[in-house]
């Protein structure tokens, strides 16, 4: 009989225990809140893809800006082809397809 009583004493506590865990689980919205967590984790891994592309943007863009100083040909392509620019008494040619 005392086996039977410690048996039910500890069904009744580890009922006890689920629905007080459960009733934690509902009332403080951990499901949702999960969610959020991950939600909040794949935006931050494209905020730091979008940081390393920017990186390797600026880079590329900083080599650029190098090889214009280096050589005043490119200089001198980069602003006709960019700012459309000729040297006075030029005469330009606009091709358009029909």
């Amino acid at each position: 009989m005392q086996r039977f009583k410690q048996i039910l004493y500890f069904i009744v506590v580890l009922t006890v225990a689920c629905c007080f865990a459960y009733t934690y689980f509902v009332h403080r919205d951990i499901a949702n809140r999960y969610k959020e967590v991950k939600k909040a984790e794949v935006q931050f891994q494209q905020l730091v893809q979008q940081i390393r592309d920017l990186v390797t943007q600026k880079s590329a863009l900083e080599k650029e800006i190098e090889r214009l100083k280096a050589d005043q040909l490119k200089q001198e392509e980069s602003v006709r082809k960019n700012k459309g620019w000729v040297y006075p008494g030029e005469k330009i040619l606009r091709l358009e397809e029909q």
